[in-house]
């Protein structure tokens, strides 16, 4: 899906339907997701400032980061917990996701 992204002139027309179709993906999966497993808790990582620096990323890692939708990602997940009326919460990244007593 990114790499469909990536093809398209920025700002296009087909950039745009680009994004559309990644964000209906996202949407897909998130709905596919909850409805497969019965979720209480859903425990998402804290990922600021992931596109930021060059130290251990190459320049296409951060391209491709500079097209993914993390935030609408993120919203599409509380969306879907609200519904379903599972807990979500933030972790940073170097806590134990199992470990929920720590949070």
């Amino acid at each position: 899906m990114i790499d469909r992204i990536k093809r398209r002139k920025f700002k296009s027309k087909g950039w745009y339907r680009a994004k559309k179709t990644l964000r209906y993906y996202m949407h897909r999966v998130v709905k596919e997701y909850f409805q497969a497993n019965d979720l209480r808790l859903v425990a998402v990582e804290k990922l600021h400032k992931l596109r930021d620096g060059k130290k251990g990323r190459s320049k296409g890692f951060r391209k491709t980061l500079h097209y993914w939708d993390y935030r609408i990602l993120l919203d599409i997940i509380r969306s879907h917990c609200e519904v379903s009326r599972a807990s979500n919460r933030s972790v940073n990244p170097y806590h134990n996701v199992t470990d929920v007593s720590r949070m």
